[in-house]
């Protein structure tokens, strides 16, 4: 979902200057994203299992992602820095997919 806006506003990434660019209408990408982080971090916290290093990393991970973004969110600022993070993100359905099949 958000690679095909990253795509679309790269040009306009690469020529900002600041860090604090904002860009029309990515705050739906931004809530979609968080949406979709919360969403994983339930399934997490359900199948947690104490013995494993990795869970408590998850959720480290998730609730870390839920701040940022929704500081993000709030602020009105690094949305540079979001679309390309976002995109960092595409492999997490691969990521939730193999962690539900040690399961």
């Amino acid at each position: 979902m958000c690679v095909p806006r990253l795509l679309e506003l790269w040009p306009a990434i690469v020529a900002s200057e600041n860090f604090d660019a904002t860009f029309d209408g990515l705050e739906w990408n931004l809530k979609f994203f968080v949406g979709a982080i919360a969403m994983d971090l339930v399934g997490v916290v359900v199948y947690f299992d104490k013995k494993s290093a990795n869970d408590y990393g998850f959720v480290v991970h998730h609730v870390a992602i839920i701040y940022v973004w929704s500081t993000l969110l709030l602020k009105g600022f690094g949305h540079s820095f979001a679309l390309v993070a976002m995109a960092c993100e595409i492999t997490q359905p691969f990521i939730g997919a193999n962690w539900f099949m040690e399961r």
